[in-house]
C-alpha cells in the first residue's frame, strides 16, 4: 500500500513539472519564433519538454538521495547515463528534422528550462527532506 502512495506522488510530481516545462516551452517557442523563426520555435519547445523529463529524473535520483549514503550507486549512474542519452538522441532528432536553428533553440531552451525547473523544485524538495528527517 505504501508503494502505491509513492507512485502516486511520483506521478503528481511528473505532471506538475511537465506542466511547468510546457509553460516555459510556450514562452521559449514565442521567443524563438520572434528571434529566429518557426524552426527555432519548434526546437525551443522540444528543448523545454526534454528539460522537464530530465529534471524530474534528476530531482528524484540526485536531490532525494540520502546525504548519509555517499557510496557509488550504480542504479543512479545508469539512470543518469540513460537520461543524458535520451536528451542527446532528442537533440540529434531535432537537428536532423529541422536544422541548425532548431538545434540552437533546443539547446538554449533546455539549459534555461532545466535551470528554472530545478530552482523552482528546490524548496519543495527541501521541505520533503526535512519532513523525512534527512536534513535538519
Amino acid at each position: 500500500m505504501a508503494e502505491a502512495t509513492v507512485n502516486e506522488s511520483a506521478g503528481a510530481a511528473f505532471r506538475r513539472m511537465m506542466l511547468k516545462a510546457a509553460g516555459i516551452g510556450i514562452v521559449a517557442a514565442l521567443v524563438g519564433l520572434g528571434s529566429a523563426g518557426n524552426r527555432a520555435a519548434i526546437g525551443a519547445f522540444a528543448g523545454c519538454l526534454a528539460a522537464g523529463v530530465y529534471a524530474v529524473g534528476y530531482v528524484r535520483s540526485h536531490v532525494f538521495r540520502p546525504f548519509s549514503d555517499r557510496t557509488f550507486d550504480s542504479r543512479v549512474a545508469r539512470f543518469a547515463v540513460m537520461r543524458i542519452g535520451v536528451v542527446a538522441a532528442a537533440a540529434v532528432a531535432v537537428h536532423m528534422s529541422f536544422g541548425r536553428p532548431a538545434l540552437k533553440g533546443y539547446l538554449l531552451a533546455f539549459l534555461v528550462g532545466f535551470a528554472i525547473l530545478v530552482i523552482t523544485e528546490a524548496p519543495r524538495a527541501t521541505k520533503q527532506l526535512r519532513a523525512r528527517g534527512i536534513i535538519g
